[in-house]
């Protein structure tokens, strides 16, 4: 862990860590292409209901999975950012900044979650998720680069897009694959998931962001979201 943490504190290695995330972005975006909405076909409601019901568990875990580690990067968002953005010797902002960041990134995902919901009935909701997942972990690469508050906001901005596409997508995907009679518990195990997801982040992040770094911890979790990109589209395959 120790030279992990001089690794990313050296000048070499925060310079070519663009380089590694660009890397990455390009991976998701690639298997991303290949992800295709499955087509189900059913003779009668209740053979439908047989097939969703034996999927039941398989798409809740994979669904929790997912919102876990977008929520764990919201909430560290959350926590880090303001402190960071007040911190950082590039950007310096004032209270009244930080507050129009916020401000900008939620007015902007209202009308993104419009947006995407309709583009995701033609080009499918996997792929959706998976766009959205490597736009957060860009997203978070870019926060420990940011050399002024317009950036910083451009990368919000980013996140908030990003998000706007995870989280809707993902919880109308598992309301289509769950039978009727289980939706309310499938909901309230994704709640779950949400729920761990914001319970972890200050345990972890908050405590790296002390001892190792504002940059550490903003690697840490775009690592964590592009790794979701990338494993997104094999288990978004099994729903």
């Amino acid at each position: 862990m120790h030279h992990f943490q001089l690794f990313l504190s050296s000048q070499d290695a925060h310079s070519s860590y663009p380089l590694y995330i660009s890397f990455l972005t390009l991976a998701a975006c690639l298997i991303a292409c290949r992800v295709t909405a499955p087509v189900k076909t059913t003779v009668d409601n209740e053979n439908d209901e047989t097939k969703q019901t034996s999927n039941l568990l398989e798409t809740l875990s994979v669904a929790s999975f997912l919102i876990f580690l977008y929520c764990f990067c919201l909430g560290a968002f959350n926590d880090i950012i303001p402190v960071y953005a007040n911190e950082s010797v590039a950007i310096r902002a004032t209270p009244i900044e930080i507050g129009l960041m916020f401000t900008i990134m939620h007015t902007v995902a209202i009308p993104t979650q419009l947006f995407l919901g309709r583009l995701s009935d033609k080009n499918g909701k996997r792929t959706l998720i998976v766009f959205g997942m490597v736009l957060a972990g860009l997203a978070f690469s870019m926060f420990s680069i940011a050399e002024g508050i317009w950036q910083l906001i451009l990368s919000t901005v980013l996140f908030a897009v990003g998000g706007a596409a995870v989280s809707p997508c993902l919880l109308v995907l598992l309301t289509d694959n769950v039978p009727k009679s289980s939706r309310r518990k499938a909901i309230r195990i994704y709640g779950a998931g949400e729920d761990v997801g914001f319970l972890f982040r200050p345990l972890s992040v908050v405590y790296v962001y002390e001892f190792y770094g504002a940059a550490t911890s903003l690697h840490m979790c775009s690592i964590l979201v592009f790794l979701g990109a990338l494993s997104a589209p094999i288990l978004l395959k099994r729903i």
